[in-house]
C-alpha cells in the first residue's frame, strides 16, 4: 500500500476517533455515522447502537469481534494488497 493511502486512511480513522484514544468504538461513531437510512433502524427492528455496532463488525477481526477496532486494524481493512497473491 503507498503510503500516500496509508496517510488517507490514518486521516479518516482520526477523525472518526472521537474520544482520540486510538480505537474506533460505538460511542465514536455516534455523530459520524448516519442509521437514520439503515432498514432494520429504519423498522424498529435494530436501536441506533445495534447498527452502529454492525458497521464497526465489518472492520473488526473476524474471529474477534469485541466492538473495539485499532488504528493497525481499519488500516488492514483498507489494504487490498493482502488479496494480491
Amino acid at each position: 500500500m503507498s503510503e500516500r493511502r496509508k496517510k488517507l486512511i490514518n486521516m479518516a480513522f482520526v477523525k472518526i476517533d472521537k474520544t482520540g484514544d486510538g480505537q474506533l468504538t460505538v460511542e465514536d461513531l455516534k455523530g459520524v455515522y448516519s442509521v437514520k437510512h439503515h432498514k432494520k433502524y429504519m423498522n424498529g427492528e435494530w436501536t441506533e447502537e445495534q447498527c452502529l455496532r454492525e458497521f464497526l463488525d465489518s472492520f473488526d477481526t473476524p474471529n474477534e469481534k469485541d466492538g473495539v477496532v485499532s488504528a493497525k486494524g481499519f488500516l488492514y481493512f483498507f489494504d487490498l494488497t493482502k488479496f494480491i497473491r
